[in-house]
């Protein structure tokens, strides 16, 4: 039993129903994707089912945090970079960024190629091209107003 008490810290029984039945769905065809595509597409949608969760506010800044370890900016993409607790966050502002940088539409085929077996870096040059892994990421963290090491 997790609780309906939506706070920064819990997002609530709605969030996390979306959030999980999204993971479930994206995963249904197979292919490996990372857990920031998975977790950050269900929070993604969550967020757009429950508009005024506290939980959600607060996730930019958790991302914010969380990249200003990584060492190279590609990092960003690598599953298993993020620890559980992390993931979630860099996922949701991540899979947002992305749909707005290119449009719900770039984002699908991007998952779709994931889900075909293509890595993360093919499937950015192929439906973000002519960006690159790195290059993506750089705009992200500005998007965000944060940094990876350099």
């Amino acid at each position: 039993d997790v609780g309906d008490d939506v706070s920064t810290e819990a997002p609530g029984l709605k969030l996390q129903l979306v959030d999980h039945v999204t993971g479930a769905f994206l995963k249904r065809k197979g292919g490996s994707l990372p857990q920031w595509v998975v977790r950050g597409t269900g929070l993604s949608l969550a967020a757009k089912a429950d508009t005024k969760n506290d939980h959600i506010a607060g996730l930019r800044s958790r991302a914010v945090e969380s990249v200003r370890e990584l060492s190279k900016p590609e990092e960003l993409f690598a599953d298993g970079t993020f620890s559980p607790n992390q993931v979630g966050a860099v996922g949701y502002t991540l899979v947002n960024f992305m749909i707005k940088a290119g449009g719900g539409k770039k984002f699908v085929r991007f998952v779709r190629q994931l889900q075909n077996g293509t890595t993360v870096a093919a499937s950015v040059k192929a439906v973000y091209a002519p960006t690159d892994l790195k290059q993506l990421a750089a705009l992200y963290f500005r998007s965000i107003g944060g940094r990876g090491r350099k």
